[in-house]
C-alpha cells in the first residue's frame, strides 16, 4: 500500500520479512556469482598445515588475526616492527609485488630472516595470490619490548 514521504510523493511500503538481512543476503548472493574466495595456507611453528579463506585487499597479517594463527603485529601493520614477519613459500615469492625499501629495512631486524621473508602487513592480497602459502619464523623479535 503506497504512503506519502517526506516531500509527500507516495511510494510503495517495503516489507522486510522477519530474520531477513538484506545487506547480508546482497553480499552473500554477490559472491556467489564471483569465483570462489580465495584461500592460503599458513604452516604454524609446531608445522601443522592451516589453509583460511583470504578476502582480497587484506593483508597476510590481518588474514591470520581473523584465522587465530600465531603472528604478532606489534605494530598493527603500520610498518614500525618485524613481529608479523613470514617465510613465503618459494614457488610463490617471485610471484608477489617486491617488498619496499622501508619493509626491507624492517624486515633487516626480523628473526630467522630468509631470502623469500616478508611482513605479512605488507602482502595484499589479490585474487591472483589464491593458494599462497607461507611458514611461520621459529621465532619473533619485538624491538618495542627489547
Amino acid at each position: 500500500m503506497p504512503r506519502p514521504n517526506s516531500i509527500g510523493l507516495e511510494t510503495p511500503a517495503l516489507e522486510i520479512p522477519a530474520g531477513k538481512d538484506y545487506i547480508t543476503d546482497f553480499a552473500a548472493d554477490a559472491w556467489e556469482l564471483t569465483d570462489r574466495m580465495p584461500k592460503m595456507v599458513f604452516i604454524e611453528r609446531d608445522g601443522n598445515r592451516k589453509e583460511v579463506e583470504a578476502p582480497v585487499g587484506l593483508s597476510v597479517l590481518e588474514i591470520a588475526h581473523r584465522n587465530e594463527v600465531d603472528i604478532e603485529g606489534a605494530c598493527e601493520g603500520s610498518l614500525a616492527c618485524s613481529t608479523c614477519h613470514v617465510i613465503v613459500d618459494p614457488d610463490w615469492h617471485e610471484r608477489l609485488p617486491e617488498a619496499s625499501e622501508d619493509e626491507e629495512d624492517m624486515l633487516d631486524l626480523a628473526f630467522d630472516l630468509q631470502r623469500t621473508s616478508r611482513l605479512g602487513c605488507q602482502l595484499i592480497i589479490t585474487e591472483e595470490m589464491d593458494g599462497l602459502t607461507v611458514r611461520l619464523p621459529g621465532d619473533t623479535r619485538n624491538m618495542l619490548l627489547e
